[in-house]
């Protein structure tokens, strides 16, 4: 009877358990979709969620929090929209540049729309931001401090234009120094 297994014909082949079936990868590619969707959506959540103001102890907005923005949502104002800016930076041997595209924050969408449609106005205020632009230096650009200034001189030399309209903001859509 021990000799059953071993006149067991050729062609009657068991499989081994080495060549038994191959698992199938199926359920850890499902694990690793979950996972990385998983992953994605947490991300995409922390990035785009609303951050509540800051708050101190007494519950009003902290200091240097909300001001600028109580202010704007009580008066939106207007947007005034220019072409980017290309500019040569100084002290870099005309090898450093800035292409910086801007918008004008001002005290009401009427106000906007007239500095839109006059081409005077928008051709002195442009000449005016390129003055300032063009006095800047590529190292004081690329810091957090050196664009804030660069708003603050925007600003100063737009209302030096004695124009009807007053600037509130400089508000930059795109900013890029190329060494």
């Amino acid at each position: 009877m021990s000799d059953a297994k071993a006149e067991a014909p050729a062609g009657d082949k068991k499989a081994t358990p080495a060549e038994g079936k191959k698992k199938s990868k199926l359920p850890l590619i499902i694990i690793i979709a979950v996972v990385v969707l998983g992953a994605g959506g947490g991300a995409a959540y922390w990035k785009l969620r609303p951050v509540p103001p800051a708050t101190g102890a007494d519950g009003k907005p902290a200091e240097g929090h909300g001001g600028a923005a109580e202010s704007s949502e009580k008066h939106p104002g207007g947007v005034v929209s220019f072409e980017p800016f290309l500019v040569n930076l100084t002290g870099g041997g005309g090898q450093t540049y800035l292409r910086v595209t801007l918008k004008l924050l001002v005290e009401s969408e009427e106000d906007a729309k007239l500095l839109q449609e006059s081409e005077v106005a928008k051709a002195k205020m442009r000449s005016a931001m390129l003055e300032v632009l063009a006095m800047q230096t590529a190292d004081a650009l690329v810091t957090a401090e050196g664009k804030a200034e660069l708003k603050k001189a925007l600003v100063h030399q737009l209302s030096a234009l004695k124009q009807k309209q007053e600037v509130r903001d400089v508000l930059f859509s795109d900013f890029v120094v190329q060494f």
